[in-house]
C-alpha cells in the first residue's frame, strides 16, 4: 500500500447531527469510513501528518487535538469508533473551534436552500 510522505496537520470536522441518518441510516458510518480511509493514505506521527477531529450537532466537542495520536491503527480506531450525537446542526460552533487548523475539511449532509426572497 502507497502512503503519502508529507508534513500537513489536518482537522476533521465532521457532522454528528440526525440530518446525517436522512436518506440512509448507514450515513453515519460512511461518513467514517471515509474519514479513516483519508488517514489511511498518510504518515501519521509528529514529523508527518497530525490529525484533530471536532464533532458537531447541537454543541460542538473537540474530540481530540493534533497531538493526541501518532499511532495510524489508534487513530483509525478512534475515528471508527466515534460516538454519534443526533439532534440539530451547529457548524458554527464547530468552525469557531476549529479556526486556528491548518487545513479543515468538513462533513455534512446539509443541503444549501437559496432564499429567493432575501435580496442582498
Amino acid at each position: 500500500m502507497f502512503t503519502l510522505e508529507c508534513w500537513i496537520d489536518l482537522n476533521f470536522i465532521v457532522d454528528s447531527s440526525g440530518s446525517i441518518l436522512w436518506g440512509n441510516p448507514d450515513n453515519w458510518d460512511i461518513s467514517l469510513r471515509f474519514v479513516a480511509d483519508v488517514v489511511r493514505e498518510f504518515t501519521i506521527g509528529p514529523n508527518d501528518v497530525q490529525v484533530a477531529f471536532v464533532l458537531f450537532s447541537h454543541i460542538a466537542t473537540v474530540e481530540w487535538g493534533l497531538t493526541r495520536y501518532d499511532d495510524q491503527e489508534e487513530l483509525i480506531d478512534a475515528i471508527l469508533n466515534m460516538r454519534f450525537l443526533g439532534y440539530r446542526t451547529n457548524l458554527n460552533d464547530a468552525i469557531y473551534l476549529s479556526r486556528t487548523e491548518v487545513s479543515i475539511i468538513i462533513i455534512t449532509y446539509q443541503q444549501l436552500i437559496a432564499n429567493p426572497h432575501h435580496v442582498t
